[in-house]
Parts: C-alpha cells; structure tokens; sequence
C-alpha cells in the first residue's frame, strides 16, 4: 500500500451531487487536495462520475465541483476524485484545508441552507 500524498482535514460540510444515473445529498466528510470523502444515504458506484457543490459556513457561495469521479465505496461513505473544478473553488478549498489544519482536527459542522 502506498502512503497517501496528501493530508486529509476531517470537515462536515452539506454536499449535494449528481451523475447520470445518481442524485443525493450527504456530508463531506474528509478533504484532502485531489478529493474528498463523503457519507450519505445514496452511494453511487465505483467509477461514476459525478457534479458535487459544498455547501460553506457563513452563507458563501457553494463550492462547485464540475466533474469528479468516485473512486471507492465503503458501507455509507464514497471517495471522490476531483477532475474537473475552477482555480477559485481549488483556492477555496486549499484555503479550508489550511484553516482546518491550524484548527485542529475537530471539524466544523454546519447545517443545509435551504
């Protein structure tokens, strides 16, 4: 097994997502740089690609995500590969990553807007 190359940051952020044959909402769970954990009822299978938007704290804009492929599933969590997003929701979320690393572990959870 190789070691991952990217630290992982334990977040519970809303996400809503979509594919061709898939819909749902869940909870990220974890965010690393190429991806992201998610947990939720609806777990698309292993190589669907898939739309996400993050929901943010403090009422921002979601975080749109354009194409990411899942790429494990496991009980009610599902691993995501992002392909495809724009430079501003990258800076974004490099940006949640660094805070969450100088906060610390605990997460920060916030609840559906709408």
């Amino acid at each position: 097994m190789r070691p991952r190359s990217h630290h992982r940051v334990s977040l519970r952020y809303p996400v809503r997502f979509c594919g061709d044959d898939v819909a749902g909402k869940g909870r990220l769970v974890d965010l690393s740089g190429p991806g992201c954990a998610v947990r939720s009822e609806v777990t698309p299978a292993v190589g669907t690609y898939l739309s996400l938007q993050i929901e943010c704290p403090g009422g921002e804009d979601p975080i749109a995500i354009a194409l990411a492929r899942v790429r494990w599933v496991k009980a009610r969590t599902f691993g995501v590969e992002f392909l495809k997003y724009a430079r501003s929701a990258k800076e974004r979320l490099s940006g949640i990553r660094r805070l969450r690393n100088h906060a610390g572990s605990s997460g920060h959870d916030i609840a559906w807007s709408g």
